[in-house]
């Protein structure tokens, strides 16, 4: 997982820190340049990237993503260009319901929820 956000902001630092999510990126006017770089850095093909956003910024990116998501506040011209919209906002759960359409695509959800439904 990876952070590319064109804003600077130390509550994403911190927030980055307390998930463990070691590639974060602030500060970024081209998303598309950075997330192929991380791509080719971690040996990953843009077919393997799930990418998530909300504004103008994100679409060259998003267009040559494998998957696409906004969350549900998201501009109406990003909402047009995406697989899914999920039902949460941004900053009210929008990520984690991502990542479970995500795991639960791949059958790994189950997986990831065990751990917390065992008595």
């Amino acid at each position: 997982m990876a952070i590319i956000t064109g804003r600077n902001s130390g509550v994403v630092s911190h927030r980055a820190a307390d998930l463990g999510v070691s590639h974060v990126f602030q500060g970024v006017g081209n998303k598309r340049d950075v997330a192929a770089k991380l791509l080719e850095k971690l040996g990953l093909d843009w077919s393997e990237l799930a990418f998530m956003g909300d504004d103008l910024i994100d679409l060259p990116a998003m267009a040559h993503a494998g998957l696409t998501i906004a969350p549900a506040n998201a501009r109406p011209i990003v909402k047009d260009r995406v697989h899914t919209i999920t039902e949460a906002a941004g900053g009210q759960g929008a990520v984690r319901e991502a990542i479970e359409f995500i795991l639960s695509a791949q059958g790994k959800l189950d997986e990831a929820f065990s751990p917390y439904l065992e008595a």
